[in-house]
């Protein structure tokens, strides 16, 4: 039989919500900790209580029962008793029964497409989020200018199936909370038990129950979103050369945020570790270059993608670039419209230099030039020199359970279009199977050897 350790939650939520002592209540969570006035604000909330012999253990990680009955507690709810039987690996009479399937029978989570819940696995960030947002109640809300806070994170990408949940947990400053000042979310990471009382606590605060805790990151503040109407496409004209090198108008205050126009060239620095945004419009069908190379003197590499914007500042069309060493390329095929081009680094100011041109490409070199694939039927194809990526588009009409397989060691990513309901645990990953809901989607294959050399595979959907 499987143990779960207890969080020893009180049984009754209690309505006063007194801010907490003076003194710190745990050894083990000075007053000096990050979480410890959300720690101590959900004790004297009757949400949590510590450990037996005293301590709290902030660093432990939360499993995804704890994590539904601390929001249970939180948020006020009382799972209902007779909620039996939801998943064959939820232990009958266990204490979290009533939780697991009272949250299942509201929508609030759902299985896994074997019919399990694991609720002794560790909650990931990501999955608290979208918890959270579920038990509370909270609904999307205008998210512009939170898309733009999320989509700093080097390893959050649209079309991952969490992304609109991040989104719309900074729109109500759930997100980011105390210490998340770097490039990196890591939303696979397990959930542990300091972080989980930050983030219910700006949930409680979310519907007006307790005092918001402020972030303390000023990386993560320090970037405004900008309005994408001001970058309405316009024509750019054919004659432009390649050497042609236009200036950029100079970042505004902290935006570091460029707006040009391409062709382009420049070279500058990072300030201190904050992502560069370069903006352009693009007015007819085009395949844009854009090459960044930190200076050889630097320790570290440099991430890039580019962005296609829509009227909001989200998109489900993005492109990773290539890297080599100090270098990030992107070759893209794109349509008339508006562009993002996004930096990162972890060298604080750093020096760079960025170059936008127009090229040609070999003819699948974007979302718009994706070749279609057949189910069943093997592509192969290879990268020759030069070329870092090749798109392939298949449809499915009704959920179907598919395996998209590469057979080479180029990097493989599906990408899901705007339209399919991408609202689960999981987000469909090459060469493993998955259930695909109907709807469009992308498979980009990207070379995972030397630039110089050619890579052979062979992708198939089956």
């Amino acid at each position: 039989m499987r143990r779960f350790f207890s969080l020893s939650l009180a049984t009754i939520f209690v309505v006063s919500l007194a801010g907490p002592a003076s003194a710190a209540i745990f050894p083990d969570v000075p007053e000096s900790y990050l979480y410890q006035k959300a720690i101590e604000g959900l004790v004297n909330a009757g949400v949590i209580t510590g450990n037996p012999d005293g301590s709290f253990t902030p660093n432990r990680a939360v499993n995804r029962a704890e994590m539904l009955k601390m929001l249970y507690k939180a948020s006020g709810k009382t799972p209902d008793t007779a909620s039996r039987g939801c998943f064959r690996d939820v232990e009958r009479g266990s204490w979290y029964e009533p939780y697991v399937c009272d949250a299942a029978a509201r929508r609030f989570v759902q299985g896994y497409d074997d019919g399990t819940f694991r609720p002794t696995v560790s909650v990931n960030r990501a999955e608290a989020v979208k918890m959270i947002l579920s038990v509370f109640g909270l609904p999307s809300t205008d998210t512009t200018a939170a898309a733009q806070q999320v989509m700093k994170f080097v390893d959050v990408t649209p079309t991952d199936w969490f992304t609109t949940y991040l989104i719309t947990a900074y729109a109500h400053a759930i997100l980011p909370i105390p210490g998340q000042d770097s490039g990196h979310l890591y939303p696979g990471l397990p959930l542990l038990r300091g972080e989980a009382a930050a983030m219910i606590w700006n949930g409680m605060a979310a519907i007006g129950g307790v005092p918001l805790m402020v972030s303390l990151s000023s990386s993560l503040s320090s970037i405004s979103s900008y309005s994408s109407a001001s970058l309405a496409p316009h024509s750019l004209g054919e004659g432009g050369s390649v050497s042609s090198v236009f200036s950029s108008s100079k970042p505004s205050g902290p935006q570091m945020t460029f707006n040009i126009s391409l062709p382009y060239e420049s070279s500058t620095k990072f300030v201190a570790i904050n992502p560069m945004v370069y903006l352009f419009p693009v007015g007819i069908a085009r395949t844009v270059s854009i090459v960044t190379t930190m200076q050889p003197d630097q320790p570290g590499n440099m991430t890039c993608r580019l962005y296609a914007l829509n009227s909001s500042g989200f998109t489900y069309e993005y492109y990773l670039g290539y890297q080599d060493g100090p270098t990030c390329t992107i070759l893209a095929s794109v349509n008339p419209g508006n562009y993002q081009l996004q930096l990162q680094t972890f060298v604080a100011n750093a020096p760079y230099t960025v170059k936008g041109t127009y090229t040609t490409g070999d003819g699948n070199d974007g979302f718009r030039e994706a070749q279609t694939l057949l189910r069943g039927n093997a592509k192969a194809g290879f990268l020759s020199s030069g070329d870092y990526q090749d798109f392939y588009r298949f449809s499915v009409n009704t959920p179907t359970s598919l395996q998209v397989s590469v057979g080479s060691d180029a990097s493989c990513r599906v990408f899901p279009t705007e339209g399919v309901d991408m609202q689960g645990f999981s987000a469909p990953q090459c060469n493993e199977t998955y259930v695909y809901q109907p709807g469009d989607y992308i498979i980009a294959i990207s070379r995972a050897i030397s630039a110089s050399q050619q890579q052979a595979y062979t992708v198939v959907v089956q």
